[in-house]
């Protein structure tokens, strides 16, 4: 033991030492991975917003023609005449509806005993 302590023992072989550099191994491995989940986090919050920027271009770009049919004076009279259902002097309106169903009723069979007795099975 004498030996030891006059040659000095070298710091990273002390136990506390080694105790303290294990203990900040496992931490800053603790940050790594929490700073790679929110990488991912925010990668994937990058692609959903970029998505969403392509869907409101496209919007735009439809209300954009929208925009420009609406500044026609045909345009204009198409929107009213679907909006409000109207129609110009002279013009005639035809309205379709659809078919009202059959109320008809089925005519009763006179049915033997037999016949009634073998519907109760079915």
């Amino acid at each position: 033991m004498a030996r030891r302590t006059k040659r000095g023992i070298s710091p990273f072989y002390n136990r506390i030492t080694l105790f303290f550099l294990i203990l900040a191994v496992g931490f800053l491995g603790l940050i790594v991975f929490d700073l790679f989940e929110k990488e991912r986090e925010a990668a994937e919050r990058r692609a959903n917003a970029v998505r969403e920027f392509k869907d409101v271009q496209e919007r735009e770009a439809v209300l954009d023609i929208d925009l420009a049919i609406l500044n026609t004076a045909r345009g204009q009279e198409a929107l009213v005449r679907n909006t409000f259902d109207v129609a110009k002097e002279g013009e005639e309106v035809i309205v379709v509806l659809d078919a009202l169903p059959a109320t008809t009723t089925p005519k009763e069979t006179s049915k033997g005993l037999i016949l009634w007795f073998l519907s109760l099975f079915e």
